[in-house]
């Protein structure tokens, strides 16, 4: 089994100035839950090599014991490091798509001809994709055979629009991904803010926020058992 992790490559929060990337929590846990599985995991990004993180995910408040166990482990910030080109990834070479959170996917994940490309042909060869946080960002782009958005009619979830205001930056991303996913057809569902709360909808599993990751790791791997 070979799973593919997504990680963004945009470092900047828009105009601001601001530093933004990866949300840290988001790949590390997922990426020792698959490993624990017995899977073999390949980071990737847009712009390969190495992925920006946002400076708010590796705090105090917001570290895990995945976050500091993955800061520490050499070969994990080797993949990290060296993450692969996006658009050298062919799905018919991996199981299973998984797209990492952080702000920084709002910019390169959405509208992104590679992701888009290989979102669908996941699809169409019956393989899972599941995206955590800002990572249902990646679906914006993507369409179907017959030209519609390949989220009409499913349900799905990612960060919520009181989540984003609550983390102050509603009016900094270029779009509220909640907005954007309903305007698409998607059925959007939440549960409270900053909790664990995952929605699978055949091939597609999302998480609404940080505190879902190894949730949505886990029922990415229910389709392997």
């Amino acid at each position: 089994m070979k799973i593919l992790i997504v990680s963004t490559s945009h470092g900047s929060l828009g105009q601001t100035g601001l530093p933004t990337g990866l949300g840290l929590e988001t790949l590390a846990g997922p990426y020792y839950r698959f490993l624990e599985a017995g899977a073999e995991v390949v980071i990737a990004s847009p712009l390969g090599g190495t992925p920006p993180i946002d400076p708010l995910s590796v705090g105090e408040e917001t570290s895990t014991e995945e976050t500091h166990r993955f800061s520490g482990d050499v070969a994990a910030l080797a993949h990290f490091e060296n993450s692969a080109l996006l658009e050298t990834v062919h799905a018919e070479d991996i199981d299973a798509l998984f797209f990492a959170g952080g702000h920084g996917g709002m910019w390169d994940f959405a509208d992104n001809t590679d992701v888009a490309t290989l979102i669908g042909r996941c699809l169409s060869l019956g393989k899972p994709v599941a995206a955590i946080c800002h990572g249902p960002a990646a679906f914006c782009g993507v369409i179907d055979a017959s030209g519609r958005p390949i989220i009409e009619g499913s349900r799905i979830t990612g960060l919520s629009n009181s989540e984003e205001i609550a983390l102050g930056r509603d009016h900094t991303v270029p779009f509220l991904l909640e907005d954007r996913l309903k305007s698409l057809g998607g059925d959007y569902q939440a549960g409270p803010d900053f909790k664990s709360f995952v929605v699978r909808d055949r091939l597609l599993i999302t998480g609404q926020n940080m505190r879902s990751a190894k949730a949505v790791a886990e029922a990415l791997l229910e389709f392997f058992r």
